[in-house]
């Protein structure tokens, strides 16, 4: 069994999350050697241009300067040695580099999260090994738990591609969209050719605790009792069939009009605000990314609720007020008006 479930009930309201795939490569360097050639990996963790990496990538003595290449732009650069954030390979392990003069465009800083918690996530990474003229490569993996060497705590790992050349590569978690850890080595088979797909990495703690400008953050998924909104789309999976079956019915030019009826509690606001509306906004439909959307609950005062969306004024006129709306929205070609708890508008509302 997982440790985190990817679905979870909470009086009747099943939800479902992950997180949408981040491109890690955007703050992946590759760490230049003597000759030129990639010896390790780094990873920009601050918008100022921080970059961590390994001690034992960059050798003693602790350099001054090192050359590095930004993967996804491929421009290189060279990174001061920041020498109060030095751990030697016999210690911490950490190098912290300083780039000057600011990110180049399309470079991002990677997100630091806790590895508590992390046993049993699925991982991946992004090292140089040498492998031909190939310029980078994949790794994906398991934490298989906790263990201490020399009285420092390491994240074991099993996974068939870390090897050489993943020295100070991120350890992303797949789920919670932080790194975790960095690639720090890989184990020595045994005699029997155990531990072949064996490595270990540093807790994203240690990074903190030697270079305390790293910040770590978190993001819960969990939602309680509240309805997912657009904003939590992130966290929304496992309703696909369902939000293609809505998708297919709005593909239909008639009816315009698309009921989702189902028990209280059994999810039905957060699959239309965290799962149909953001499909509509991506384009799923032709044209559906310049609908305007307007979403209320009209309670006792539906007329009252649109007007404060800018819907109607004081006309009364539902439409009347959507013809109004898209006269002033001439960049917007529709209007999606969704009413949650519809029933409202025909047992608590005026007859109007």
């Amino acid at each position: 069994m997982d440790p985190l479930p990817v679905s979870y009930s909470t009086r009747g309201k099943l939800h479902s999350w992950r997180l949408l795939s981040v491109d890690l490569t955007a703050g992946i360097v590759s760490i230049l050697g003597l000759s030129g050639k990639p010896v390790g990996t780094g990873f920009v963790v601050a918008d100022e241009g921080l970059i961590a990496t390994c001690a034992h990538v960059l050798g003693e003595p602790i350099p001054e300067k090192v050359a590095i290449i930004f993967h996804a732009t491929g421009e290189q650069r060279d990174a001061s040695v920041e020498q109060d954030w030095w751990r030697a390979s016999n210690a911490e392990d950490v190098a912290i580099l300083r780039v000057e003069g600011g990110l180049p465009d399309g470079v991002k800083s990677l997100p630091l999260g806790s590895s508590s918690g992390a046993e049993g996530q699925s991982v991946s990474t992004f090292g140089f090994p040498r492998v031909g003229n190939v310029e980078g490569v994949w790794g994906h993996g398991t934490v298989l738990g906790r263990v201490i060497e020399t009285g420092l705590p390491l994240l074991q790992l099993r996974s068939g591609e870390i090897t050489e050349g993943f020295s100070g590569a991120p350890v992303w978690d797949e789920i919670r969209g932080r790194v975790v850890g960095m690639v720090t080595e890989i184990a020595t088979p045994d005699p029997n050719l155990r531990l072949t797909e064996t490595a270990f990495a540093i807790p994203s703690e240690t990074l903190r605790t030697v270079c305390p400008a790293l910040g770590i953050s978190e993001v819960c998924p969990y939602r309680g009792l509240h309805a997912f909104t657009e904003a939590d789309a992130p966290f929304f999976f496992g309703r696909e069939r369902v939000v293609d079956l809505l998708v297919e019915s709005l593909r239909r030019e008639e009816p315009r009009f698309l009921a989702v009826l189902g028990p209280s509690g059994s999810g039905k606001s957060s699959l239309i605000q965290a799962g149909l509306i953001p499909q509509l906004r991506r384009g799923v439909l032709a044209g559906s990314d310049r609908w305007g959307v307007i979403f209320t609950r009209p309670a006792d005062a539906p007329f009252e609720q649109l007007a404060a969306q800018e819907l109607i004024g004081g006309s009364r006129n539902l439409k009347a007020g959507v013809e109004e709306w898209l006269t002033r929205h001439r960049e917007q070609t529709r209007l999606l008006l969704v009413i949650d708890q519809f029933e409202d508008l025909l047992t608590a509302c005026p007859e109007e």
